[in-house]
């Protein structure tokens, strides 16, 4: 099981650090009891650490934090819970499992009683006492203090430091953060017997987290460890020189379609405007025939564009030069936002869209004969 709440698991120790609002973050409840209950059941551990430093959150999630602890203490496992800063609300409830219980001597534990953000109607009361009485029973069993006695201090919101706390019975013992002056009041030799310990035991770790790494025996010299070192730092120039090599052709090629990307669009803007001046010049054409109106090739031109094909088949279709041309055009367009012809005309329609055409007809016997007569300058003869 991949455990994401226990940390520095070691064989027969592990930890579990609640410094967020109890129900979310690294705080679920469900999560933690299930990591707790995988742990207390697949490995040799012996003890687990609760840090705490938590404004409360949700009791029913801490019930679930609170009830796999507990379970794993009645397996055998101790159970040590370390105040490091506040322990509120249900944060504080949760404390109350351990064996042992620590607070740091600037420590706070705050107790009172459960609520929610709603309007609490009789019904919702009777819920919270029953909360309440859970609460109770929790902080009873551990301090030896009455039902009555908890009942009251929750009622008024006790906040209680770390003496407090410990009279009280809600702790064990007080941690205190008070920097000690060992090595100050030592003499020269124990100074140096002092220093001589901490480098070597630093040195230790430091080579067994390095031993660890590179998957070395614990009793790996120097010269393995280095020579590993280097293998690393040879492999790793390797792939930074093929990464700067694969960027500098990644650079290239990024240039170079660029450059055909702004050809392709100078290219497609220069066949346009090519378009739109041959279908200008075959309007004009057309005009000078009498096959349209003089007037109308500005509008035409502006509605074909670069559309070469399309006023090719527009003029083939004109059969009379008398047809007024722009009520072709109109066709093409929406006059009142009731209407709705079609946004072509019935000879491009035929070939772009031929099913909508039939559609046309089948459905709309008015709008197809208004296209007939505009395309072919005749009425429509059903059969």
């Amino acid at each position: 099981m991949k455990l994401k709440h226990i940390k520095n698991l070691t064989d027969t120790q592990a930890e579990i650090i609640l410094f967020d609002e109890i129900g979310v973050g690294n705080a679920v409840g469900s999560e933690i009891a299930a990591e707790i209950s995988w742990l207390v059941d697949h490995n040799n551990v012996k003890e687990i650490i609760v840090r705490i430093n938590s404004g409360g959150g949700s009791m029913v999630e801490g019930f679930g934090i609170f009830s796999a602890l507990f379970n794993a203490r009645e397996k055998g496992v101790n159970i040590v819970v370390s105040i490091e800063g506040l322990a509120a609300s249900m944060a504080g409830m949760i404390a109350m499992v351990g064996n042992h219980i620590k607070m740091l001597d600037f420590g706070l534990l705050m107790i009172h009683d459960p609520n929610i953000d709603k309007e609490v109607t009789p019904e919702v009361q009777v819920v919270l006492d029953k909360f309440k009485d859970s609460a109770i029973i929790m902080m009873a069993n551990r301090t030896g203090k009455s039902k009555h006695e908890i009942s009251e201090l929750m009622s008024v919101e006790t906040w209680l430091n770390a003496d407090e706390a410990l009279a009280d019975g809600f702790i064990n013992e007080i941690v205190s953060t008070t920097i000690s002056n060992k090595i100050k009041d030592a003499t020269h030799l124990e100074y140096m017997d002092i220093c001589m310990s901490i480098s070597k035991k630093q040195n230790l770790i430091d080579m067994e987290k390095i031993t660890a790494h590179f998957k070395l025996a614990d009793d790996a010299s120097q010269d393995e460890v280095l020579g590993k070192i280097k293998a690393d730092a040879d492999s790793k120039a390797v792939v930074v020189a093929e990464n700067k090599t694969l960027k500098e052709t990644a650079a290239t090629h990024a240039t170079d379609i660029a450059a055909k990307d702004a050809k392709i669009a100078e290219l497609e803007a220069k066949a346009k405007e090519s378009g739109k001046s041959t279908v200008k010049s075959l309007l004009g054409i057309a005009a000078k025939s009498g096959k349209i109106k003089k007037d109308s090739v500005d509008a035409l031109t502006e509605k074909f564009s670069g559309d070469v094909e399309g006023v090719e088949s527009f003029l083939e279709a004109i059969e009379d030069p008398k047809v007024n041309v722009m009520s072709l055009i109109d066709l093409s367009k929406k006059n009142d936002k009731d209407d709705d012809t079609p946004d072509m005309g019935m000879r491009e329609m035929e070939k772009s869209d031929p099913k909508k055409l039939e559609n046309i007809r089948n459905n709309q016997p008015e709008l197809y004969a208004k296209m007939f007569r505009a395309q072919y300058g005749t009425d429509y003869k059903k059969g």
